[in-house]
């Protein structure tokens, strides 16, 4: 399911003295399958932006196509739900989402509400826990007691069981120790790869949009002013400067590494991993 923006444009407090516009005549796709980043400084509309996604906000100008239905600022909201059902947002501190006294309760609450039988939505919360690395007995918990981490992965869990087209991720590993963010940052690339699942990341890491996404969508005072992959955008230097972008720390390592030791590598390396077999291969090349 692919998504479209056709110059759109959103305000706050449309019509009053604090109206303000926080998006600017976006025109924009994201294509079914792939793995996107959004980036931008704080302010900058990626929050905005995401919540046009499943229509949690409308257009005050323009339109949206998400998959086959067109959503405009006078599309009545009982034509949304079928949206709401193909685009999952996990919004930051996902655990927040949590509600219900059970585990199993909680990531069944979504399918359920939606039409499926209590048996087959029991049936698809164990298999979301499975896919997320948990154990079964977790499902008969509270999810109030259990770890931040764990949490979250019920959140997450809650969201893949309605089955989405598209997945869509508001800084998912804030908080998390670098293990950790490894962890789920792996396991949303399982999600992708295994479920065929597009997959839409906000994020002010760098070095996580640099390894993981195909696509990046830079957007600045409310404009996509960029679109491109990670590595054409990390290495943009007058992009990099105008929009106030960090540049990944395993770039600015090999940029390092070449003017200390006089060498060029003949590509960009996208994670640690790979910088070193890089690195290892140059030394040996040079023996």
């Amino acid at each position: 399911m692919n998504i479209q923006f056709e110059h759109v444009s959103y305000d706050y407090s449309l019509k009053t003295p604090f109206q303000f516009r926080a998006l600017h005549d976006i025109t924009t796709t994201f294509y079914e399958q792939k793995f996107y980043a959004i980036v931008g400084q704080t302010g900058s509309g990626k929050s905005t932006l995401i919540q046009h996604l499943n229509a949690l906000l409308k257009p005050t100008e323009g339109h949206m196509s998400i998959g086959d239905i067109k959503v405009n600022k006078k599309t009545k909201s009982k034509k949304l739900a079928p949206i709401r059902k193909k685009v999952g947002i996990v919004f930051q501190f996902a655990e927040h989402q949590l509600f219900e006294d059970t585990v199993e309760k909680d990531i069944s609450f979504g399918p359920i509400n939606y039409g499926m039988g209590k048996e087959e939505a029991k049936k698809k919360a164990k298999d979301m826990i499975e896919l997320l690395g948990l154990d079964e007995s977790i499902l008969k918990r509270s999810p109030f007691e259990l770890s931040g981490g764990q949490q979250r992965r019920i959140a997450i869990a809650g969201v893949l069981a309605m089955e989405p087209d598209v997945l869509v991720l508001d800084e998912p590993t804030v908080g998390l120790d670098p293990n950790g963010q490894k962890v789920m940052m792996d396991l949303f690339d399982k999600i992708h790869k295994t479920m065929g699942i597009t997959v839409i990341l906000i994020s002010h890491q760098m070095d996580i949009v640099l390894k993981y996404a195909d696509e990046v969508k830079v957007i600045q005072s409310g404009k996509i002013v960029a679109e491109d992959t990670p590595v054409n955008i990390f290495t943009n230097a007058p992009l990099i400067k105008s929009t106030h972008l960090e540049v990944p720390q395993i770039i600015r390592l090999q940029r390092a590494v070449e003017h200390k030791k006089g060498i060029k590598f003949n590509q960009i390396a996208t994670s640690e991993e790979m910088f070193k077999e890089m690195y290892e291969s140059q030394v040996k090349t040079h023996v």
